[in-house]
């Protein structure tokens, strides 16, 4: 599966350090360090928040589910199929079972339909799990630094974490330690860094790096991280304004309001919304 000149190969068969590829994203002798396992305290808040990362398979590529739990990351589900209903399925029992805050979709391609489809099946059984749809092709944050979202993520995320020993992949094994070390980055003539896409991973190594993808979405935050907390902070306040129902009360429909009380009653709405 890897190459003799490959960072794994030489670690793991011939026990020598890997050296760094400049022109990778990530280093091999950071993610190394990342690869080894940490103590844990019960409750330790270091395995907060609880959230997963999706990266729907397109082509031949497999579908992966990871766990993020705080700084330690787990692959929990592996699917090797293109129908969109079964890989749905897997999503909402990772969820039930897990009870993420969030769940990142990549919904490039069928992805955005398996998204749809998560979304439904969690609201009908009354779950409450954030779906996020990513598509790393989009504009990035930071457009300045970055040619899209895709070199956004994969350096700020992925970089990042190995280089500030800020996540535990110790229980991610070697392919995803290969998958994080493929992919190559380029400055644009702008002077942005650039990615290099998955397409091309594919026609260079004759995979896709899937597992790597799904942790980085896992772990990225970015600005879903203010749609979640946008769309919890509404929920919060419609659940608090929301009238409340009293046995043999008449429906709020149908008491007849004048339009006096009617402006003063939206006036102390506009009042309550300002605390």
């Amino acid at each position: 599966m890897w190459g003799e000149a490959s960072p794994i190969y030489l670690s793991k068969v011939r026990g020598l350090f890997p050296a760094d590829d400049p022109d990778g994203v990530i280093r091999a002798t950071m993610l190394a360090k990342c690869m080894i396992a940490r103590e844990y305290r019960p409750h330790d808040p270091r395995l907060e928040p609880v959230e997963l990362g999706v990266d729907v398979g397109a082509g031949g590529d497999k579908t992966d589910i990871v766990l993020r739990r705080g700084c330690k990351a787990t692959l929990v589900d592996e699917i090797s199929t293109r129908d969109p209903e079964i890989v749905a399925g897997a999503i909402v029992k990772a969820i039930k079972e897990f009870a993420p805050r969030s769940c990142k979709i990549d919904t490039i391609g069928w992805g955005w339909g398996v998204a749809g489809q998560v979304k439904q099946n969690i609201r009908e059984s009354g779950i409450e799990c954030q779906i996020v749809g990513v598509q790393v092709s989009e504009r990035a944050s930071d457009p300045e630094r970055f040619a899209n979202l895709r070199a956004e993520i994969w350096w700020d995320v992925g970089r990042a974490n190995c280089e500030e020993l800020a996540w535990d992949l110790s229980e991610m094994g070697d392919q995803c330690a290969a998958d994080l070390l493929a992919p190559k980055w380029v400055p644009t003539p702008r002077g942005q860094i650039k990615v290099e896409a998955k397409d091309e991973i594919r026609k260079r190594l004759g995979r896709s790096p899937d597992q790597a993808d799904a942790l980085l979405l896992a772990f990225y935050d970015g600005r879903y991280g203010l749609e979640m907390y946008l769309d919890a902070l509404a929920a919060e306040q419609r659940a608090a304004r929301a009238p409340k129902h009293i046995e043999g009360a008449t429906p709020a429909s149908e008491i007849a309001i004048s339009p006096e009380d009617g402006r003063r009653i939206q006036q102390y709405w506009d009042a309550l919304g300002k605390r």
